[in-house]
């Protein structure tokens, strides 16, 4: 009979820790709050965990072993070095975690051949069995060959050995499977077993950015991530692992902040705003259900499009700024849907006015020339302005009537989360709502605000969770970030009454939906283990804010995974989502080339919207020539060292 061989820790369990110091992490948490008398002050103020990780020098082969050698140095009774290790051996039981798609494979083997366990772990065989158990395997069903009992290791090729003597097997007949690259493939390797490696799930670049191996949070935080990514239900699906590596980590600590911070507030009631607020309303359930809050959380349909074009009353330069903003490739079309107009409509209120005909077609890009023709025909076109203002009129009660069907006027104090920029959606919102009632408070909750328009106050209100104005000048995150909070349906831009009366919003068509479904899965996956595992540590609540902008760090210089997968979405800057396209297509040679020597920065975003992920999917040379040749950059670089010049001069 063949034997299927198979190691343990990392193979067919993973931990909830990122790695496996990530236990001693936690223990010194807990042994410094809720069992503080177990240790002298001496060795907390030593911390624990450097203790901890220094006792495992030399190789000892049981865990006993390990807590005598601490014992002895801090001069520890019997008893309480039993206590370390009875905590310890709990807390490994506890964060042990079945691999899923591995159990299934190892189970189905061991239908037809004879398994067994081979392990270099100090754990004791008791613990071992316990946590087989926990994965499914009964115990007596398989052969179990360990280091805390035989004093043998996988790295010196003894413990194998051990195994084929007591197994009277040839090592053509095992098959051995495991996740180290020297103790579980090259040194079976070298005896003659077939050997495999399980596919590998180390830490990603996502979780090394803000890990620190003694902090329990992030160790946990970290372990989470991973711990889903090992799980992952799509069988190695992409999208789920950036849901749950990045997504989720970016995302959970701004919807636990947002909640405290909405609470202390005095709210009850929280709108997410569509789109980007749907995923974040999603983790704010797991949190208010799993801690009984008690909070109302209501999704609202409202997006750039209602709201700006709603929130014109006398077609004001801001409302004129807003409907003709160029994100890259504004056509007359996009500029009509803008307005709530037909093409043919504003073509020949443009022609008409003093004979200034835009001579650009409905879908051809139209130059700032163009743009600025229609913007001075939106301030002086009395006709235009007119029709305009009459039909935003008629837009805003639809939008009123949805909004007080919503609930949004039941209280005098409102409190919306999205995902935040420049706040100017909010301000339309505030504009609208404040049309109908004068004295009413807006709250806004938000990852970041890029900056502080005319129209805050303490009426119109906006927090922001990692972003505030002027902390930064580089915006490249924007699009990845919401590229991670897109929800699977498309832009609102209207409201109808159906049959039974209610206003329901109308929405665009949209894409993406399996990737979408995917990532927001991981997120959702991460959000849910990570609220489980820390409602036992509430103490820890919080923590996150201290790494919060690290993470953006990876959406700043995005890795090739990241890069290829959300670079590969469809996006549209446009409030309509107009024209929309890959967000980071791989830069060619003459790409590149174009990219590099051109200075426009409307025209480069025609190109890609988010460079940092292009550069990341294309090759060396491309690549090189973007980085070096970039004629915008060497031009910022340029007038930078001129205005220092002068500065020192004068």
């Amino acid at each position: 009979m063949r034997i299927f061989s198979c190691g343990i820790f990392g193979t067919i369990v993973t931990a909830r820790t990122a790695t496996q110091s990530g236990i001693f992490a936690v223990m010194g948490h807990l042994l410094a709050g809720r069992h503080r008398d177990l240790l002298p002050e001496k060795i907390l103020s030593e911390g624990f965990f450097r203790i901890r990780v220094a006792a495992e020098n030399g190789n000892p082969n049981s865990l006993g072993e390990i807590y005598r050698r601490i014992g002895k140095l801090w001069r520890l009774d019997d008893t309480s070095v039993s206590r370390l290790v009875s905590i310890e051996e709990d807390l490994v039981y506890d964060f042990s975690i079945p691999i899923a798609r591995h159990m299934e494979k190892i189970k189905s083997l061991a239908e037809h051949e004879r398994l067994v366990f081979v392990s270099d772990t100090y754990y004791s065989r008791k613990l071992v069995e316990r946590i087989l158990e926990k994965a499914g395997i009964s115990q007596g069903s398989c052969g179990l060959y360990l280091r805390s009992e035989t004093g043998l290791s996988k790295d010196s090729g003894d413990l194998f050995r051990h195994m084929l003597t007591s197994e009277n097997a040839n090592a053509k007949e095992v098959e051995h499977y495991g996740a180290n690259r020297i103790a579980d493939l090259k040194i079976p390797a070298s005896l003659g077993i077939r050997a495999n490696l399980s596919d590998e799930c180390g830490l990603e670049r996502s979780e090394l950015i803000y890990l620190d191996e003694s902090d329990p949070y992030r160790q946990l935080y970290a372990g989470t991530s991973r711990m889903c990514r090992r799980n992952n239900p799509y069988n190695k699906n992409s999208y789920y692992d950036i849901g749950a590596g990045l997504g989720g980590p970016i995302l959970f600590g701004l919807v636990e902040s947002t909640i405290e911070n909405a609470m202390a507030d005095g709210f009850g009631r929280l709108y997410f705003l569509a789109r980007d607020g749907q995923i974040m309303m999603k983790i704010a359930e797991i949190i208010n259900n799993k801690r009984k809050l008690g909070l109302e959380l209501r999704y609202l349909y409202v997006a750039r499009q209602t709201s700006h074009f709603s929130a014109i009353f006398d077609l004001c330069e801001r409302d004129i700024r807003i409907a003709t903003i160029d994100f890259g490739r504004l056509t007359k079309n996009m500029l009509a849907w803008r307005l709530n107009l037909t093409y043919e409509e504003l073509d020949s209120y443009v022609s008409n006015f003093e004979g200034r005909r835009t001579p650009e077609g409905k879908d051809e890009k139209l130059p700032e020339k163009s743009i600025e023709i229609i913007r001075n025909c939106l301030r002086s076109c009395e006709p235009l302005r007119r029709r305009i203002i009459d039909i935003a009129a008629e837009k805003r009660k639809s939008m009123l009537r949805y909004l007080e069907q919503e609930g949004v006027f039941d209280s005098s104090r409102v409190a919306v989360v999205d995902i935040g920029w420049t706040g100017e959606m909010q301000d339309s919102l505030y504009r609208i709502i404040s049309s109908r009632n004068p004295d009413i408070e807006l709250f806004g909750y938000y990852y970041g605000i890029t900056g502080i328009s005319p129209d805050t106050s303490e009426f119109n209100v906006k927090r922001s969770y990692a972003i505030n104005p002027g902390q930064t000048s580089d915006f490249s995150f924007v699009t990845a970030l919401e590229l991670l909070t897109k929800a699977p349906h498309g832009t609102t831009f209207d409201y109808r009454e159906s049959e039974n009366g209610r206003m329901e919003p109308c929405t665009r068509p949209h894409a993406n939906d399996a990737q979408i479904e995917a990532v927001q899965q991981g997120i959702l996956d991460f959000s849910s283990n990570f609220e489980d595992i820390q409602s036992r540590f509430p103490e820890l609540r919080g923590a996150h804010a201290v790494f919060a902008v690290k993470l953006l760090d990876l959406l700043y210089r995005p890795d090739y995974k990241t890069a290829s997968v959300l670079g590969g979405m469809l996006h549209s800057s446009d409030q309509n989502d107009a024209e929309p396209r890959e967000t980071a297509p791989v830069f060619s040679v003459p790409g590149a080339l174009y990219y590099a020597l051109c200075a426009n920065s409307t025209r480069k975003k025609e190109i890609t919207i988010w460079k940092e992920a292009s550069l990341a999917r294309s090759g060396k040379l491309p690549r090189y020539i973007v980085e070096y040749l970039d004629a915008a950059a060497i031009l910022r670089k340029i007038k930078k060292a001129a205005g220092n010049f002068l500065n020192r001069y004068n």
